[in-house]
């Protein structure tokens, strides 16, 4: 409406947006405060009346729109600058939102809001896909990321960058991800998560949001949503502890050429199937040991070798590669990409996974 009477003024352009705007009035149809928590909908409706408001010659519109965003504002971004929407694209979305917003009305800037969408971004340049939306490319300032509150780690040490997700359970637009770890390295993604596939195929868009789509410890057949805190341990060192219906604690470290994962968790069935899942960047496959699907090592660009070992309970257990989509940038095609997995079963389990940089291939091992 706002461009139809632009372009050639007309009254029922004027009707029409009259209806429109009072709609957006109703509290009970707003995306943010007092009735729901602020969302990007919001924001945008928000920017949109401001427009209107001037078009239509509706100076209540405006006010409105300002009495509601101020009174999101503190509630759009947690104290450590991340949003609440549990996307890193929607983090980057949002930020670019309130910055038009905090134009409009004179906002002082969250100066956390901009480092804590920067730590998300890889050395290369690509921020890492967490949560619902799609691969942008950003300018690497380095720094890190530490929001217990929201459940957000990330950081570049020597080149290596990482993110590590826990936090409240799925809302708005996260994944089933406690736990779930991203890994760059030496100029490469290592691990990765899958993305979100397109909402016209249900079934991948509900897997792709799940558990077995990130790097995670999944207790099969449950839920594997309850909230998980987080503290740090050391410089890149973790410890995640969920006391839900699973009670697991999960501490990483994170090195240069060394990924080191232990989980411990209970469960109250006896035959609970556990399973650890290393989501590798689809530049990665499978050196197998012939005709058994066992995998030991995986090799990536330039014919780099990250070696797997996983043991439970001290015992050493096999990783197997399952072939699975990727549904990293909306605008590509899915990708085949490997799913390592080491599993175990049992009321307890302690499992520990080591993902070893190796360098170059040496050998000519081209079984798959």
């Amino acid at each position: 409406m706002i461009c139809l009477n632009r372009a050639a003024p007309a009254s029922i352009f004027v009707t029409t947006a009259d209806i429109l705007g009072t709609a957006l009035l109703d509290d009970r149809r707003y995306s943010g405060l007092p009735l729901h928590k602020p969302h990007n909908h919001g924001a945008q409706s928000n920017l949109l009346l401001l427009e209107a408001a001037s078009t239509f010659e509706r100076p209540e519109w405006a006010a409105k729109a300002r009495q509601r965003i101020l009174r999101d504002y503190n509630e759009v971004f947690s104290d450590c600058g991340i949003s609440r929407e549990q996307s890193s694209a929607y983090h980057l979305y949002n930020t670019r939102l309130w910055e038009k917003l905090a134009n409009e009305i004179d906002l002082p800037r969250h100066h956390m809001v901009a480092q804590a969408g920067s730590a998300l971004v890889r050395p290369d340049g690509v921020l890492e896909e967490i949560g619902d939306g799609s691969k942008d490319n950003q300018q690497s300032t380095g720094g890190g990321l530490w929001c217990p509150e929201e459940g957000w780690a990330a950081d570049t040490k020597s080149g290596m960058h990482y993110t590590l997700r826990f936090g409240p359970p799925r809302a708005m637009h996260g994944h089933v991800d406690k736990g779930s770890i991203t890994w760059f390295t030496r100029g490469t993604p290592v691990l990765s998560d899958r993305g979100t596939a397109d909402k016209k195929n249900a079934t991948a868009l509900t897997w792709s949001r799940g558990v077995a789509a990130h790097s995670v410890l999944e207790a099969v057949g449950r839920s594997n949503d309850d909230p998980m805190t987080g503290r740090k341990r050391g410089a890149s060192a973790y410890e995640l502890v969920s006391k839900g219906e699973i009670q697991q604690s999960r501490t990483v470290v994170f090195g240069v050429d060394r990924l080191r994962i232990q989980d411990v968790a209970t469960s109250d069935d006896v035959n609970q199937q556990w399973i650890q899942h290393w989501q590798f960047s689809p530049e990665w496959s499978p050196l197998r040991d012939a005709g058994s699907g066992i995998v030991s090592r995986m090799t990536g660009p330039g014919g780099a070798i990250v070696e797997v070992a996983c043991t439970a309970d001290g015992r050493e257990i096999d990783a197997r590669a399952i072939a699975v989509m990727s549904y990293q940038g909306k605008e590509l095609p899915p990708q085949r990409a490997w799913d390592v997995q080491c599993s175990d079963s049992g009321s307890t389990t302690r499992m520990v996974a080591n993902l070893t940089w190796r360098g170059a291939m040496e050998t000519a091992d081209t079984s798959r």
